[in-house]
């Protein structure tokens, strides 16, 4: 894969991204390996820029807030749907055989990668059993009662949407579960932690960033290190590595 095109193609996104989340500079470690791999599956760059606009305008009026996602990853499964009705429109438009006629449009065209409510279905598992898998590893009461409404949560939101999106529900609840989280420390742990946040937060340039990007990055600092502390993987983090 020429290098150049690659570069090029995650330039793009980032300086999408970037404009549509209305602050930051340029995306994570993470984010990049996510677009890396969008370019590797075959999705055009048209369509990844669409999925994303689309995607932070429904983010937008589902949550009636005006930032978007922290995580690019946020927006996995709706790239997976794009790319598999894109395929199937693809799929019904007439070729021509290897004798010159043409192939019934009607006719299904062999795909890979599965099922696509199969797939969702293996995604939720996953999530299922993380949530299962750290409630099991927690260390107190607290940490587990929060582990256990979070799955509790997610069961629910599953029922209820039907063929939920593994992806969106994983960003939610992983909020969710880190502000719990936060919640339960004591006192004296959420100062330290705070300082370790504002120092962090310093080191990146916060002076120069605005107030919202200051402060999704703050939350984004704040999150990472309360999970840590805790012991509680992201949700986001155990899709990922089954994506990339």
């Amino acid at each position: 894969m020429d290098a150049a095109e690659e570069s090029g193609y995650v330039g793009a996104i980032e300086q999408a991204y970037v404009e549509l989340r209305g602050q930051g500079y340029m995306l994570s470690p993470r984010d990049v390996e996510v677009v890396v791999a969008w370019r590797r599956r075959g999705v055009p760059l048209d369509v990844a820029l669409r999925v994303l606009e689309e995607g932070v305008v429904d983010y937008r009026r589902m949550w009636l807030v005006a930032g978007a996602p922290r995580s690019i990853a946020y927006f996995e499964g709706r790239m997976r749907d794009a790319m598999a009705a894109r395929e199937a429109l693809v799929a019904t438009v007439p070729v021509a055989d290897a004798g010159g006629g043409a192939v019934d449009a009607g006719a299904p065209r062999e795909r890979g990668g599965g099922d696509g409510a199969g797939e969702g279905d293996g995604l939720l598992a996953l999530v299922t059993a993380a949530l299962e898998g750290a409630g099991r590893a927690a260390g107190s009461d607290a940490v587990k009662g929060v582990l256990r409404g979070a799955w509790r949560r997610l069961r629910a939101r599953a029922a209820a949407e039907g063929g939920p999106d593994a992806w969106a529900l994983a960003a939610a609840l992983d909020g969710e579960i880190a502000a719990e989280l936060y919640a339960a420390l004591s006192g004296e742990a959420r100062g330290r932690l705070d300082a370790e946040v504002a120092q962090a937060v310093r080191a990146a340039g916060g002076a120069m960033m605005s107030a919202l990007g200051r402060e999704q990055h703050e939350t984004t600092e704040r999150d990472a290190r309360v999970r840590a502390y805790h012991g509680v993987p992201e949700l986001l983090e155990v899709l990922l590595e089954q994506a990339v």
